[in-house]
């Protein structure tokens, strides 16, 4: 019988230690065991056959960790299950595509955009200090350039400056504020 992947999910971001899962059946002689395959597509299609490992069943659900550690960012690859039955016989799942992020974002910080209080602060870019006047008022956003070429920017967010918490930041002409 066919069978696909239940995860990844096909067009996906990954980076290392993603579970690969799939939930073959086989209603005759049972099945003895369920690998995982990889290849990279980059050179154009081809068929997995490099080994993740060997699933482990829970609840009929066979699955193995990927470490794509060694993998080249921003490549996709090509993911299968080959179940085996307890007669030899194999079956291959279809095929999913995911594409591979093992690099964290690139952060920078901006510059500080006061909102009240302009005379009562600087902000010292070279040593990316914002210097405040303690007996005086006033508000800034804090700002920040990121970027991530292969899985893109989900969102970015501040530390609380006093107190606690913290604040999600709003993209605003490039830079999130």
């Amino acid at each position: 019988a066919t069978f696909s992947l239940g995860a990844p999910a096909g067009s996906s971001k990954v980076g290392t230690g993603i579970t690969v899962s799939a939930a073959p059946t086989d209603g005759e002689s049972g099945l003895r065991q369920v690998e995982f395959f990889y290849c990279d597509t980059s050179g154009g299609p081809c068929v997995p056959s490099i080994s993740i490992g060997t699933g482990t069943e829970v609840l009929g659900i066979y699955s193995v960790n990927w470490d794509t550690t060694g993998l080249t960012d921003g490549h996709d690859y090509a993911l299968d299950a080959v179940a085996t039955d307890n007669v030899g016989h194999t079956t291959a799942s279809s095929p999913s595509t995911v594409t591979v992020d093992n690099s964290p974002p690139v952060v920078a910080v901006a510059t500080p955009a006061p909102v009240t209080g302009n005379a009562f602060q600087s902000y010292d870019a070279a040593n990316k200090r914002l210097w405040l006047n303690a007996t005086q008022s006033g508000s800034f956003k804090l700002r920040a350039t990121a970027s991530d070429p292969d899985s893109g920017i989900s969102s970015v967010t501040f530390p609380a400056m006093l107190g606690s918490g913290s604040n999600a930041g709003t993209l605003n002409a490039g830079v999130y504020e």
